[in-house]
């Protein structure tokens, strides 16, 4: 017959969580893991399929992956995590910071995951929201430079040369998100677009 006091460690043992730390960067992953003896354990993996088998492989299927948001970098892994079915978290950076200020346990921060097409989307609308900055830039550019009591008719030139380009690639962007969001939301479009005041 088995004692209260082994019933317990099992049942303990068994709700255990086993969480795998990850820091996003560029070109590599750097994990940070504790067995099952409570040893804490550090690799490195690269930023690709092969890396993202190897920490499959190493940590297994039973821990809860947790990595920072890092806009573009940390979505290759999240892809592979959850197209493999496996337990993850992508959070905040300053939830982590708080997080460990406060000591306190955190939800999960991804109760659904987003489809691709939100992805695609999302960084085109980025892309297009920097270029809105960098044309506005240029265009003040231009203004104050127009009021110079010097020649510069050749910086004029380029900066408008530039802005020139700018609109035109925006343009294109604007185009491509719009194309996106008609084949991933038509009917969610199409109301957004009906509100008025509301345009593309």
């Amino acid at each position: 017959m088995i004692s209260i006091s082994k019933l317990i460690k099992r049942i303990v043992i068994n709700i255990k969580k086993n969480y795998c730390g990850i820091d996003v960067s560029l070109e590599t992953r750097d994990i940070c893991y504790q067995t099952e003896s409570g040893e804490k354990l550090h690799m490195q993996v690269k930023n690709n399929k092969s890396g993202y088998k190897k920490l499959r492989k190493t940590c297994g299927t039973n821990w809860h992956y947790v990595m920072e948001n890092t806009g573009i970098y940390h979505t290759g892994l999240m892809f592979f995590l959850h197209d493999h079915q496996l337990t993850y978290s992508v959070v905040n950076a300053l939830q982590i910071k708080r997080y460990v200020q406060m000591h306190l346990e955190r939800n999960k921060s991804d109760k659904k995951m987003p489809d691709k097409e939100y992805f695609e989307c999302r960084s085109l609308n980025n892309a297009i929201h920097d270029m809105t900055k960098d044309i506005t830039k240029l265009s003040n550019h231009i203004h104050s430079t127009k009021r110079a009591p010097y020649q510069t008719n050749e910086i004029l030139a380029t900066y408008r040369s530039l802005l020139a380009k700018l609109r035109k690639e925006k343009q294109k962007l604007e185009n491509s998100l719009h194309k996106a969001l008609k084949a991933w939301q038509p009917e969610l479009l199409e109301l957004v677009q009906s509100v008025k005041g509301i345009g593309k």
